[in-house]
């Protein structure tokens, strides 16, 4: 598991600083989950996890930094989903859905974020 988590950090680094090529594909990651805050990694890579097994494809950032930054990393790779995992969402049971194609926003329970993006992921994109 290290040598994934290492690769996988420093390949999205890489990218970030413009040292590797990006695909002529899209990417098939479909919800990126990015970290807010480190303390709040455990239940970040949870939520990530949750998506997964609910069958989304879906990638979270385990180097943090700024907020910014990590939304145009998934604007570039062409992931339409961000979901947001602060502290104002873990104390409400939340989770704030980003759709970086339609530039808006929800908010959804945490037991429902999975048939959520389901639905979403079900619609064209505009």
């Amino acid at each position: 598991m290290g040598i994934s988590i290492g690769l996988s950090r420093l390949f999205w680094q890489l990218r970030e600083a413009g040292l590797l090529e990006e695909s002529s594909g899209r990417s098939t990651v479909q919800v990126l989950v990015p970290q807010l805050d480190a303390d709040l990694l455990d239940q970040q890579l949870a939520l990530a996890s949750q998506l997964r097994h609910g069958g989304i494809n879906t990638e979270a950032v385990l180097d943090g930094g700024k907020l910014g930054k990590q939304l145009r990393y998934a604007d570039r790779a062409g992931i339409r989903f961000v979901a947001l995992l602060g502290e104002q969402e873990v104390s409400d049971d939340t989770v704030t859905i980003k759709d970086l194609c339609r530039q808006d926003q929800f908010t959804v329970p945490r037991a429902e974020v999975v048939s959520a993006l389901r639905v979403e992921l079900a619609q064209p994109q505009v």
